[in-house]
């Protein structure tokens, strides 16, 4: 199959101009697209041709797709569709006159989009809005388009010999020009502009001002060196008021529709570097008269405020500008390469492309792929495995043997992995994704609790703390959205409190942000009470809770902080000098590093309610754990107390190790034991004991916790016991 006969072609158009142009998008001939969508890839069920034009691509795309929907704006190039459609008897094409800004087509009934050398004569965030809504999850889009190169050939070359050309090629290139400005152009004159309206107020509408302390205002900030904008704002403001002997009142709003003059216009244009770039630009690629056109343009957008042109919005793309505006949208997995040299198909002969690349250097005629995001089917047990990797995997690279970080350090975790982090969370269906996350969490939860709690041991296993790297926006410092920190699987305290929130918003809870002074947590409504939920300081599933079992609220605590200290902030364990404060190398990290022994660290109690701070004692180091016959002897050091008394110490002596150690906590749930007691379980003062055990017993295992006076504000308080040791009888 072929298409119809070229002459048979060109009579289907009523001018010269139409002929040649059906002539130049048929002549390659059916082969041609084909192989052109066969490199791509591009086959599937339901395809719409956005912009379909004549209907060479329609035809090809029909042999390679089950349905397609043909639109397009002009109806005298779908009747030449329609006619090449029914003479070559392709049977599975329906077309209609529509834009491709407003699709007529429901939600998700696409499984790809075909655009080809239309979308940058449409309102591109518009279109794209349009595409990513007709097009199901998983489909994919493909556009060629052009970029600044093509309108400089039809200036430079085409232009020599063809005046359309010649003024498209400018048109195209001063919208362009003007639309890489204009933003910021606009956020120059918001400043000025709301001195005005401000002045407007303050002295017509409420009278706040005499004139003698309205001029010393002035006078203030004239010293701050207004811009221009703002002088002339002054100026028109005391030549309508003070300064005017036929003041009328009814006059001064007309500040804030300013009459600016071509040569303030210019002038404002050249005070900035992006202003005087686009003067520049105009200049050398479109001449004089677009030059005008620019201080028009200009004039408007100082008297409005915003962008007042309507008319053409045609412009030219560059592969940033279009992934940015993509992006923004919901699309993901933007590729691109030059006209006809995207390849999917490895197997496929290349084809040449109907237009060049680059012009001159200049990126001219291009395309690209977008992907909308599929959600996937959550998988919990993914998280948690990402969580184990990150906990034994470290990503700080140091340049130096003795790295030192401080708290303006952001790229402790490395940007490329940041931003892998991101595109997974795209892939995976962005929000859409963390909503069905959230929901598989809560399934089989039986009332609010219980989905609060479900929600709780799911962050305290999926988000590692890192004492040493924490993913932050490189340039800001700002946390990354909930999605990319679960991907990351690596956070703090405001990045687990982020999370949170996120996870109970999207099951329809009200939450938020609990910014204490030295801590981050989250706070959920369950009934009529703000409880606290914090994942970072307590992991393990520990939750801690009032003496009548319910969640605890800041409120509580202000009254009774120290009940908080019943519960081990296991969260916070990881201690100095370990593997976790390591980098790649496995040289330590020193400086802002959130890993502090349990006698800096402070009672938890006290990051809710500095009235309640307070330090534990330090842990004892056991230094001797030997067994002689059916005796055994264990001796430690001292613990250091630096406020309250030591009273003594726990030692526990049993036939079970506790399951953990400060170099290896681990964060499953139900996995933070104590050391077995069916040895020895006694209190002493003194830094040794002896005792007996049973013959039949092969290993021992001991552990020592030190107390301190505290317990005489809270009986249960919990102190951290020391490094678990072991005596291997055999």
């Amino acid at each position: 199959m072929n298409f119809l006969p070229l002459e048979t072609l060109k009579a289907l158009g009523r001018t010269e101009y139409e002929k040649e142009f059906i002539e130049m998008e048929y002549e390659a001939g059916l082969p041609y697209y084909l192989a052109r969508l066969d490199r791509l890839m591009f086959s599937g069920q339901r395809v719409l041709d956005a912009g379909c034009g004549v209907g060479q691509w329609t035809v090809a795309l029909a042999q390679r797709f089950e349905q397609v929907e043909s639109i397009d704006l002009k109806e005298d190039r779908l009747d030449i569709l329609a006619t090449v459609v029914q003479q070559l008897g392709v049977t599975n094409v329906r077309w209609q006159q529509g834009s491709i800004e407003q699709l007529p087509y429901p939600d998700d009934c696409f499984d790809a989009i075909f655009c080809y050398g239309v979308l940058m004569f449409t309102q591109v965030e518009k279109t794209l809005a349009e595409f990513y809504r007709v097009l199901a999850p998983g489909g994919r889009v493909y556009i060629c388009l052009n970029a600044d190169g093509w309108s400089k050939f039809l200036i430079q070359e085409r232009g020599l010999q063809d005046e359309n050309a010649l003024q498209a090629g400018r048109d195209v290139l001063y919208n362009t020009y003007w639309n890489r400005a204009v933003n910021h152009l606009t956020e120059q004159i918001k400043t000025p502009r709301a001195l005005a309206a401000s002045m407007w107020v303050s002295y017509e509408v409420g009278k706040s001002f005499s004139h003698k302390r309205f001029l010393r205002l002035l006078y203030r900030l004239f010293k701050k060196q207004l811009d221009r904008l703002g002088q002339k704002i002054i100026c028109d403001f005391l030549n309508l008021t003070y300064l005017n002997p036929t003041y009328d009142p009814t006059q001064v709003p007309h500040i804030l529709t300013l009459q600016v003059s071509p040569a303030f216009a210019t002038a404002m244009l050249q005070q900035s570097p992006k202003g005087q770039a686009l003067w520049n630009d105009v200049a050398a690629t479109c001449g004089e008269l677009y030059l005008q056109r620019l201080v028009g343009d200009m004039q408007a957008l100082l008297i409005g405020g915003s962008d007042a042109r309507s008319g053409d919005v045609s412009r030219a793309y560059q592969p940033a500008e279009l992934q940015q505006l993509a992006e923004g949208v919901g699309f993901c997995d933007f590729q691109w390469a030059g006209e006809a040299q995207l390849m999917c198909d490895w197997v496929t002969p290349a084809e040449q492309p109907k237009y060049a690349a680059y012009f001159r250097g200049e990126l001219s005629v291009w395309e690209c792929l977008l992907l909308k995001p599929q959600t996937l089917q959550p998988d919990v047990g993914n998280h948690w495995k990402l969580a184990h990797q990150a906990q034994s995997q470290p990503v700080f690279w140091a340049r130096s043997a003795k790295p030192l970080l401080s708290s303006g350090s952001f790229n402790s975790y490395p940007p490329y992995l940041l931003e892998h982090a991101k595109q997974v969370g795209q892939m995976l269906g962005g929000e859409q994704y963390l909503k069905h996350l959230a929901k598989s969490l809560v399934q089989d939860s039986t009332d609010e609790i219980a989905v609060v709690r479900d929600i709780i041991a799911f962050v305290q296993q999926a988000i590692f703390r890192d004492p040493v790297a924490q993913p932050l926006e490189p340039q800001t410092g700002a946390l990354p959205d909930p999605l990319t920190i679960l991907i990351s699987a690596r956070g703090r305290c405001g990045h687990i409190a982020k999370v949170l929130v996120a996870l109970f918003n999207a099951v329809g809870l009200d939450a938020r942000i609990l910014q204490l002074k030295k801590h981050i947590a989250a706070e959920v409504k369950l009934t009529d009470r703000w409880v606290i939920v914090d994942a970072d300081a307590f992991k393990h599933g520990i939750i801690p809770v009032n003496q009548r079992g319910e969640m605890l609220t800041l409120e509580e605590l202000t009254e009774h902080p120290y009940q908080l200290d019943r519960f081990p902030a296991t969260g916070w364990m990881l201690q100095p000098g370990s593997r976790f404060t390591q980098g790649i190398r496995g040289e330590q990290v020193n400086g802002y590093v959130d890993a502090l022994p349990f006698e800096q660290r402070g009672y938890t109690s006290g990051y809710y309610v500095p009235a309640a701070w307070g330090y534990p004692p330090s842990l004892p180091v056991i230094t001797q754990f030997e067994a002689h016959g059916q005796a055994f002897i264990l001796k430690w050091t001292s613990s250091v107390v630096q406020e309250d008394t030591l009273v003594g110490y726990r030692v526990r002596v049993g036939t079970r190790s506790r399951g953990w150690c400060y170099d290896n906590p681990g964060y499953d749930s139900n996995n933070f034991q104590m050391t077995a007691e069916d040895v020895v379980n006694i209190e002493t003062k003194h830094t040794e004991i002896s005792g007996s055990f049973p013959s039949s017993v092969s290993r021992l295992f001991a552990s020592v916790t030190p107390v301190t006076s505290r317990i005489e504000k809270e009986a249960e308080t919990y102190f951290w016991p020391s490094k678990e040791a072991i005596c291997d009888l055999a």
